[in-house]
Formats: structure tokens, C-alpha cells, sequence
């Protein structure tokens, strides 16, 4: 059966990365573009323009390496190691870089109950006498429970761990044993003979006192229905068969409930800050997953079904729209369950340490095991607890969130060239040249794009994740793309009409284009931060000491008196333009549908919503 289900989740699982498919997209656009507007370029300035061929081909060389979106995925890739790394210095094994954007989007989680929100371990809830007293007064159950384990501890398994590990917390020692009667899975007890003479035994009730004594614990509300209840006692002795002789004297009961991790109350708090839906998937009875998953603080955990009752796909879809604990899931049904989740829309996360997990973890948009867990469950997972620690899923999400909206701010920088460069060279199809060569696109690119893009996409940033990647970076990217285009293209018509020439042109264009860019990387970098000052101010000096110290090298013309004007008319005009579109247009909400248009046409899904709250 476990062949059968590690053979049902071998298969390629598709990366889910709004990042990865918006660097697709916009390398798709832009090698769609790239080649036409080139040759188109070259074709008008060389043939028609009757430019030289040197000048020709630098129109068209600088034309051609602004449309690519320099660094993009270098930036990208970069910034996913540098969390994959710190992640790991954290015992959080990241198998696959992509999710950790994906858990950072994640609104719905899925724990299992075994090694998620337990340890997997018992503990000792309580000790009671006969007559159900507390356990101030039950230390004799709680004495003949410690001698009974202790004479066993070379062969404890987790009960006997947890009574001595609770005992130990009360100082209470086992005595000497003279004999040992080892526990025995067909008895359902064990026992042993002090060395005082003494002999007691501990087990299961209906075994040790008999059926009645079943029924007394079924029907007490001294005990719950997910605990598990051991019975001490004295006996006489013990026979050559190891069974105890004499009618057994209660003592009391030794209380047992599963081991909840001491982390797993805060990080599910935290999971519920943020807006993220519990749900609670075993295959154990669920009344105790119930019970488990109401005292690690899963809201709604008294709505429980039972899944041996869910028989089609539609009982299914119906479950989880209504219930947030489910019991008795089979693995396959586990699946289905994560489906339903994801037909509803959301972005699903599995947690899940077994075999009978994989399934769900395959089919989850963010899988997430432990080391502890199986072998099959760990080659599945994209997220390896390495330490068996749930508490560092909370890192996970903030190394997620500081990615994702770093590379948005970052991306949005890279974007503003590839689309102004792209505008500008059809512009100059019709009326050339390119007001830019090669080596001045080298100095916009990196003050303006280069340098403060690495920068900004490695600072600290938990800010939850909103919309959609390619459409916040478009939201960014265009008001600064269209000032320039806008401005250039004026700027290159004023160029012919008053007769400047190439250089004048290409270095007030620079200048102008440099300010947009400044301009867009103060907005950004919103609330300004010494930091954030600091790197405006180095981008600024960048390019002041290109105009001026490295003219020659950057081929810059000097500012004349007779420039000087058209030179300040650009920039007043670009910035104008600048704030006008980012405050009146851009963060205007009712324009999304203009916003799905352009992601449809660059390959990405359809954004937009008519729900007057598609936008926070």
C-alpha cells in the first residue's frame, strides 16, 4: 500500500511562482520586441536616415540592450539563495528556492496532527485516586505507576517515558525491584515486586479490573474521550506466567493525552494574524484531533466531521467550505481535501511527516515535512524542518515576504528601461536617431537600476504579500516608463526643430531620464531610511560624477548656456508628468482593468475582479 501510494506521487510537480512566471512573461515580451524594433531601428537610421554604419549599429546596440531586462533574473536568483542560505542556518531545509515566495502568498494551511502540533510523544495529564482525587492526594497511584516503569525502563516505551519523565518533575523515585514482569501487548499490563515485598501492576482497566471498570471510565467525566487511562494497583503477586494473583486494590489512574508541542499555540496565533485559515487533516479519530486541535488554539476546532462519511468529490467540496477539523482521512482522501482548497481558490500549504501524507504534500501548492518524518515524506516535501521545529515556519514566511516585495520594488526599477527603450526605439523608426549609445546606457543602467535594485531587494521587509506580482510592479514601473518616453520624444522633435545636435540631445536625455530614474527610486523607498538615503544620494553622485568628471568617457556634451533651458524644461515636464500619473492614475483602483489587459498580453493570468475589494 505505501509502494503503491509513493508510486501515485512520482510525477513532475509544476512550479506555482507568480515571480517565475512574471520573468517569463516579460522575457517573452521583450524578445518578441527586441528583434523587429532592432532591425526596424537599424533599417531607418542606416539605410534611410543615411546614418554611418558605426553610428547605425550603436543606435540600434543601445536600443537593443536596454529592452532586456538586465539582472532580472540574476537579481532574482540571487535574492532566493541568499534566503535559501539564511533559511538554512535556521535547520530549514529549503528543497525547492520558488516556495518560498509560494508560503509567503499561502491563505490557507493544512497541519497534520502527528508531528505538527504533537510531538508525536505522551505526556501525563493527571494522576487520581480511586475516588478521582487530584494528584496531591494520589501519590500512591503515582508511586506504584513508578515503580512498575521503573523496574521496566530498559524496555520503556512512551508511556512509561512520560509517567517517568512526570514523576521525575514531582521527585518521586521508583524502588528497587525484586522482580520485573514485563509489559505484554496480550496481557495489556505490566508489573513488578519491590524489593520491600510489595507487587503492583499497571494497564489497561478492562484488563486488570475487568469490564465494569471499563465502563466506569467510559461513563466519568473525570476523563475525556481522547485520553488514554491506565489503572495502578496492588496485587498479591505474581506466578511463573508473570499474571498477578489476588484480587488487584485500586490505587488510582494514571491520565495520558498526546504531547503538544510547546511551540505550536504560538505559531498557529501567528498564522491566524495574518490571515491564514487552519485546517486540521489526520487519520485519527476525530474527536481527538478534535480535542488536540482546540487546545493548540485552532479556532472553529469543535466543528469536526468524520471522512469515513465523505464519499463523492461533492461531499468533499461541501466538507470543506463547512468544517475545519477532519478525522479518519485516508491519504488519498487527504488529496482530495487539498483540491477542494484549491478549486475554492486558495493557496494551499501541507504540513504531513508519514507516508499516508504524501499524497497531500505532492498535490499542495507549499509542501512542508520534518526530518523526523519518513523518508518518502522528506523527498516530497520543498520544506525540511530540519530539527522537527513547526515554530520556524513563522521565518519561512518573513524570509518569503521580505523576498517577494523586495524583488517587486526591485523588478520594478528593471522594468522601467526595458519599456522606455522599447517606446523610444519605435520612435525612432519614425523620426531617428536614438538619442542614447551603449556606454551611456551602461551609466543609467547601473545608478539607476543596477546598484539600487541589489540594494533594496536585500533589506528587511515583513510586510504581508498583496496582489498580483506582474501588476504591482507595472503599477510602479509605468508612470516613470511613460514620463520618460513622453519626454524624450519631445525632446528629440525640440532636437530637430532647433537643430542640436546628436551629443547635445543624448546628454539632456541622460540627464532627464537619470531624474525620472531617482525619482522613481525615492517613491519606492517610501519611508525613507538612512539607509535608503544613503543609496539615493551615492546614485545621484553616480551619475553627477559620469556628467562631469567622466564626460568623455560617457560621451556627454557640456552644458551650455544655449541647452540649459531645453535641459530644464525636461525635467520640470518628466516630473510633472511623474507624479501626475503615479497619484492620479496608478494607485486609481477602478483602472485594474487596464492593468489585466497588459498582463493578458504579456502572457500572465487574468487579475481582474469586480468585487469592489479585489484591491487592499
Amino acid at each position: 500500500y505505501a509502494a503503491r501510494i509513493n508510486a501515485e506521487a512520482k510525477f513532475v510537480k509544476e512550479i506555482n511562482s507568480e515571480i517565475l512566471t512574471t520573468i517569463k512573461s516579460i522575457i517573452r515580451a521583450g524578445s518578441i520586441a527586441l528583434i523587429p524594433l532592432g532591425i526596424g531601428l537599424f533599417v531607418r537610421t542606416y539605410f534611410i536616415g543615411n546614418a554611418d554604419l558605426n553610428e547605425a549599429l550603436l543606435s540600434m546596440i543601445a536600443a537593443v540592450i536596454g529592452m532586456i531586462p538586465q539582472g532580472l533574473v540574476l537579481l532574482t536568483s540571487s535574492v532566493l539563495a541568499i534566503a535559501t542560505i539564511r533559511l538554512g542556518q535556521k535547520n530549514v531545509l529549503v528543497q525547492q528556492q520558488y516556495c518560498i515566495e509560494t508560503l509567503a502568498r499561502v491563505d490557507t494551511l493544512c497541519l497534520d496532527k502527528t508531528g505538527t502540533i504533537t510531538t508525536g510523544n505522551m505526556e501525563v495529564a493527571r494522576v487520581l485516586d480511586a475516588s478521582f482525587t487530584s494528584i496531591t492526594e494520589a501519590a500512591g497511584a503515582l508511586q506504584a505507576a513508578v515503580n512498575v516503569v521503573g523496574a521496566n525502563k530498559d524496555d520503556a516505551n512512551d508511556t512509561a517515558t512520560a509517567i517517568l519523565a512526570y514523576a521525575s518533575k514531582q521527585g518521586i523515585q521508583s524502588k528497587r525491584p525484586s522482580r520485573v514482569v514485563a509489559f505484554s501487548s496480550k496481557r495489556k499490563y505490566s508489573g513488578c515486586i519491590t524489593e520491600d515485598g510489595q507487587a503492583f501492576v499497571i494497564g489497561a482497566a478492562q484488563f486488570v479490573l475487568g469490564p465494569e471498570a471499563a465502563d466506569v471510565i467510559a461513563s466519568s467525566d473525570a476523563f475525556a474521550s481522547i485520553e488514554r487511562v491506565l489503572v495502578a494497583c496492588t496485587v498479591d503477586g505474581f506466578d511463573q506466567n508473570d499474571t498477578f494473583q489476588g484480587t488487584p486494590q485500586l490505587l488510582g489512574y494514571v491520565v495520558l493525552r498526546d504531547q503538544i508541542r510547546e511551540t505550536a499555540p504560538q505559531t498557529i496565533a501567528y498564522f491566524l494574524e495574518q490571515g491564514v485559515d487552519l485546517r486540521v487533516i489526520s487519520g485519527d479519530d476525530p474527536r481527538t484531533v478534535s480535542a488536540i486541535a482546540e487546545r493548540a488554539g485552532v479556532p472553529h476546532a469543535d466543528g469536526w466531521v468524520d471522512a469515513t462519511t465523505l464519499h463523492t468529490e461533492a461531499d468533499i467540496a461541501t466538507a470543506v467550505e463547512k468544517y475545519h477539523v477532519f478525522g479518519r482521512v485516508t491519504p488519498e482522501q487527504k488529496r482530495e481535501l487539498v483540491i477542494a482548497l484549491q478549486n475554492l481558490g486558495h493557496t494551499v500549504a501541507m504540513t504531513g511527516d508519514g507516508v499516508n501524507d504524501i499524497l497531500a504534500l505532492r498535490q499542495s501548492d507549499c509542501s512542508i515535512s520534518v526530518a523526523s518524518g519518513s523518508a518518502a515524506a522528506r523527498n516530497v516535501a520543498e520544506i525540511v524542518l530540519a530539527d522537527n521545529d513547526f515554530a520556524h515556519m513563522p521565518e519561512v514566511v518573513a524570509e518569503g515576504r521580505r523576498s517577494i516585495n523586495n524583488l517587486q520594488r526591485s523588478a520594478a526599477l528593471i522594468l522601467v528601461k526595458t519599456v522606455y527603450t522599447a517606446a523610444l526605439a519605435l520612435y525612432c523608426i519614425i523620426a531617428p536617431p536614438y538619442p542614447f549609445i551603449p556606454v551611456q546606457m551602461s551609466l543609467l543602467s547601473f545608478a539607476t537600476v543596477g546598484l539600487p535594485s541589489f540594494v533594496l531587494a536585500l533589506e528587511p521587509n515583513h510586510d504581508r504579500v498583496k496582489g498580483n506580482f506582474l501588476v504591482n510592479i507595472l503599477r510602479k514601473s509605468l508612470p516613470a516608463s511613460i514620463a520618460v518616453t513622453i519626454t524624450l520624444a519631445l525632446l528629440m522633435t525640440a532636437g530637430h526643430l532647433f537643430k542640436l545636435n546628436l551629443s547635445q540631445v543624448s546628454t539632456m536625455a541622460l540627464i532627464t531620464t537619470a531624474t525620472v530614474g531617482f525619482a522613481l527610486l525615492r517613491r519606492i523607498s517610501l519611508p525613507l531610511t538612512k539607509l535608503r538615503i544613503a543609496l539615493l544620494v551615492v546614485c545621484i553622485a553616480i551619475v553627477v560624477g559620469g556628467c562631469t568628471v567622466a564626460q568623455d568617457f560617457f560621451r556627454i556634451a557640456p552644458l551650455t548656456p544655449r541647452i540649459l533651458p531645453y535641459l530644464a524644461l525636461c525635467l520640470v515636464i518628466s516630473v510633472i508628468i511623474f507624479n501626475r500619473i503615479s497619484e492620479r492614475y496608478i494607485h486609481n483602483y477602478a483602472k485594474d482593468r487596464f492593468f489585466d489587459l497588459v498582463v493578458r498580453l504579456m502572457g500572465g493570468k487574468s487579475t481582474y475582479s469586480s468585487s469592489a475589494d479585489t484591491n487592499d
